[in-house]
């Protein structure tokens, strides 16, 4: 129920029953006509009065039992929010200014009513004079009759009243800005219905029928029940935000509405409901607003979540990027300054660089790792699809990490049917086989054994590798495919790693058309990983490679002009004494601008160039050469994108950091002028 509306305060002014509204404050508000004419008083003379004050004859006086009745009523109703009611009352009147106080019996109604943001704001208080009936009940048995037939005729005469004001208050309630509707009787029957409610039920023929028959698909919806309770008990029943069922069209399925109301029971003059006053307002908008704000503000609260939660893997991934790059680099610093002490022994000097050297591949792996990451969240990660013989890469992958195996007395046991192909980029079918073999390397203690299996089962080749190592938990399984998960966290690790590995392996498998899934019996009874790809048909099989034959003795450099162009000193340093030590002729320069100064003055058949420059980078240097004048790009910028740019801005070759002294050895051969070359051992 809203604050009352002028067409509201008309409907209950030509009621003859008593209406008045007080405010929080019990102050007066409002008054009908009949309240007005009852009390003998005048609105400009009650509204904003304490009802104590308006009244001081009965109300105010604390020892007046119908006064204590009616402020504890109120109170209920303040602290409640619900209705209450009085069903009878001794209270006083004055019929005209200055006369004398008649003393009536009363039936009292007090509803609730909110403001616009749904706060207890009013009281409506509803009276009806029930003096005569409480005489008729106490008459004696001889006078029954008599005051049986005048009853009759009283209730009829209600009864005709009761038309006449419904009539004349059909067009008030059609004006109605909320759903206004009249029942009469314990059937229900609707008497008249405004225009609202006619829109809110669909727009049904009511009047002259049941609710249960106008209406039927409420009988589950408790709303019979509650009309049949307020005609018996007398009492309103206020409803708010009640969902409600209803056909707006003939067979339509039933559509949510969302409704405050009330139920206001219509006593005749001998205290029975003779019908149910029903008002209300359709908040079905609203309701979907508050909904909508509600599923809004837990999205929100479940994205800041999530994060909170990325925040903190962001974290502990840097974390454990600057303890896995500061661990190898330690080693590395460590063996260098230990082989620059005065004449070391040459076992120490052989074990301090193969320790620099797997340091360095260490580190390395690291950042090609967190590159493809980069590369899959940007969806610049691209593979190539040629038929591939699934086994020979394996063994390949299984032959790369062996060493490492053995180093931690692990076995690792390879069956491989031959000849099980697909279709996809060998180098990156090699590293799912590395990383899922890696991985069961580094969680397997020594004694262990890594079983490897390559198998066509029906259209589908099967990579298995399983290890002898910790297992994994049940409740970690399903996110060790993730980005940075692990399932040890913290300082205590014992193993290292980004946990980058698997969710690479994951991302490769799928844009190969295959899947990955883990498995693990549970702590302490190892794990297996399986990777299914789809196999290539025997027709596509024949299309497969041969084996690549073995790459010949790089050739020596004998009497080939190199002008290498780096701006980093130790670099230039290093590709001098390395490519001199081929026999080539170097020159060098630590700018893109004293480069061009070289190239004018004594032209090199090769240019060795870095990218990443200050002032002017390698792609403007490589524009500048000769277009006969072959370029070599030498950089850490190594992603195949970086590669492309290179070749298509002009380069011959693209070599990337850190370098491979065999491959940029073979390009520069490759590249070389015919007329010097001669083929010699490499010392590396």
């Amino acid at each position: 129920m809203r604050v009352p509306k002028v067409d509201f305060r008309a409907l209950l002014d030509s009621s003859p029953n008593n209406y008045m509204v007080l405010d929080r404050d019990l102050r007066f508000v409002w008054a009908n006509r009949a309240y007005l004419a009852t009390t003998a008083s005048r609105l400009e003379d009650l509204v904003g009065r304490h009802i104590t004050d308006a009244f001081p004859n009965d109300p105010g006086d604390p020892r007046n039992a119908s006064a204590r009745l009616l402020r504890e009523s109120f109170e209920r109703v303040l602290a409640t929010g619900e209705p209450d009611a009085i069903a009878l009352i001794p209270y006083r009147v004055q019929r005209e200014p200055g006369g004398s106080l008649e003393e009536r019996m009363w039936s009292a109604t007090h509803t609730p009513i909110a403001d616009e943001s749904g706060k207890l704001a009013f009281i409506l208080q509803h009276t009806v004079d029930v003096t005569e009936l409480e005489r008729l009940r106490s008459a004696a048995p001889a006078d029954v009759g008599v005051g049986v037939l005048r009853r009759a005729e009283q209730v009829q005469q209600a009864w005709q009243a009761r038309d006449r004001e419904i009539r004349d208050l059909r067009g008030l309630f059609d004006q109605a800005p909320g759903f206004i509707c009249f029942l009469r009787g314990p059937e229900h029957v609707y008497e008249l219905a405004n225009a609202a409610y006619s829109q809110l039920v669909g727009h049904r023929d009511l009047i002259g029928k049941p609710i249960r028959r106008a209406l039927p698909e409420l009988v589950d919806q408790g709303f019979f029940d509650l009309l049949d309770d307020v005609t018996r008990s007398r009492r309103p029943f206020v409803g708010r935000g009640v969902e409600v069922k209803l056909m707006k069209e003939p067979g339509a399925p039933l559509e949510t509405s969302y409704v405050d109301f009330v139920y206001q029971p219509i006593e005749g003059d001998d205290g029975e409901a003779i019908g149910i006053f029903v008002q209300g307002h359709d908040i079905t908008q609203q309701k979907l607003a508050e909904k909508e704000r509600a599923m809004l503000l837990e999205r929100e609260q479940a994205a800041r979540a999530e994060a909170e939660r990325a925040n903190r893997l962001k974290d502990d991934f840097l974390a454990t990027v600057s303890h896995e790059l500061r661990t190898p680099l330690s080693a590395i610093l460590g063996w260098v300054q230990m082989l620059r002490r005065p004449e070391p022994p040459e076992e120490r000097r052989r074990r301090g660089l193969e320790v620099i050297e797997r340091n360095a591949r260490a580190q390395a792996a690291i950042i090609e790792d967190i590159l493809d990451v980069t590369r899959i969240l940007s969806g610049k990660l691209h593979v190539s699809r040629e038929p591939v013989e699934l086994s020979a890469v394996v063994e390949a992958a299984v032959e790369s990490v062996r060493v490492g195996a053995e180093s931690k007395g692990l076995r690792i046991d390879f069956a491989a049917c031959p000849r099980v192909a697909v279709a996809g980029d060998a180098a990156r079918l090699q590293q799912i086989a590395v990383n899922l073999l890696s991985n069961a390397v580094k969680f397997t203690p020594s004694g262990g054994r890594v079983g490897v299996v390559v198998e066509q089962i029906g259209g589908e080749a099967l990579l298995n590798v399983s290890d002898t190592g910790p297992g994994i938990a049940a409740d970690f399984l399903p996110h060790v495919f993730e980005r940075f998960r692990q399932a040890e966290t913290g300082f205590a690790r014992t193993h290292g790693g980004l946990g980058l590995g698997l969710a690479i392996v994951k991302y490769l498998v799928e844009v190969h058309g295959g899947s990955v899934s883990a498995h693990s019996d549970g702590l302490g009874r190892g794990a297996s990983f399986s990777v299914r790809l789809p196999a290539i048909s025997s027709s596509r099989r024949e299309a497969l490679p041969e084996a690549p034959a073995p790459l010949p003795a790089p050739a020596t450099l004998s009497g080939v002009r190199v002008l290498v162009v780096d701006d980093d000193p130790d670099m230039r340093e290093l590709l001098r004494d390395l490519l001199t030590g081929c026999g080539a002729q170097v020159e060098t320069a630590a700018s893109a601008a004293r480069a061009i100064e070289s190239v004018q003055s004594s032209r090199p058949d090769i240019v060795l160039t870095d990218i990443g420059m200050p002032h002017e980078d390698g792609y403007s240097l490589v524009r500048k050469l000769a277009k006969d004048l072959p370029a070599v790009a030498l950089t850490a910028y190594a992603r195949g994108e970086d590669r492309e740019q290179a070749l298509r801005a002009g380069f011959r070759a693209h070599v990337a950091k850190p370098v491979d002294v065999a491959e940029l050895l073979a390009v520069m051969a490759a590249l070389a002028p015919r007329r010097t070359m001669s083929h010699a051992p490499v010392q590396r």
